[in-house]
């Protein structure tokens, strides 16, 4: 194994995860390539400013438990020590909706338990500041996600309308099939 391990060095192999993503139908690309060979061609002749006043929609659900990232969570011993990490079967949580633009965040609105950028970047930015101090309570979970939302500058938000545009090259470069790897 060591003499494998020198060689993939020596040759600046490097591992990497496989990625699982949602199969795309051609429609689907289709749809995808449509829309992203639009909105270049809307931000080419009027700007990206013209999007101010467009909103992108999504929800996200919040468990009161956190969750654990399996490929972060190991124990390097000699033997097994048969570490479990235990979680409810049907833990609490709560539904967050959220709108973003170009210029600000509508939301947080509190709910009963791949181009939107409330889906490539709103959700997973808020669940890192959401989670980060173990909220133990429903009320210290609403209230990490209204301050991880109100902790979104107007900067934050130009550099996602920026990423859009970014996305959408990527997408049509990729006729309409998976482009995350691309960014």
């Amino acid at each position: 194994i060591r003499s494998a391990q020198r060689a993939m060095k020596k040759l600046h192999l490097h591992a990497y995860h496989v990625r699982c993503v949602q199969e795309l139908k051609d429609l689907d690309k289709e749809k995808c390539l449509v829309y992203c060979r639009w909105f270049q061609t809307f931000v080419g002749n009027h700007g990206i400013e013209e999007f101010d006043q467009v909103f992108f929609t999504d929800e996200a659900w919040f468990h009161l438990s956190g969750y654990v990232n399996s490929q972060n969570n190991r124990i390097w011993s000699s033997e097994n020590p048969n570490v479990l990490h235990e979680k409810p079967l049907h833990c609490q949580k709560i539904g967050v909706w959220c709108a973003v633009s170009r210029r600000r965040i509508v939301g947080s609105i509190f709910f009963s338990p791949d181009l939107s950028p409330a889906d490539f970047f709103l959700w997973g930015y808020f669940k890192g500041i959401v989670y980060k101090n173990n909220p133990h309570t429903l009320d210290d979970l609403k209230r990490n996600i209204t301050m991880a939302i109100n902790s979104i500058s107007l900067q934050v938000l130009h550099n996602v309308a920026s990423n859009m545009v970014k996305s959408a090259c990527a997408c049509i470069a990729e006729e309409g099939s998976h482009f995350e790897h691309m960014l």
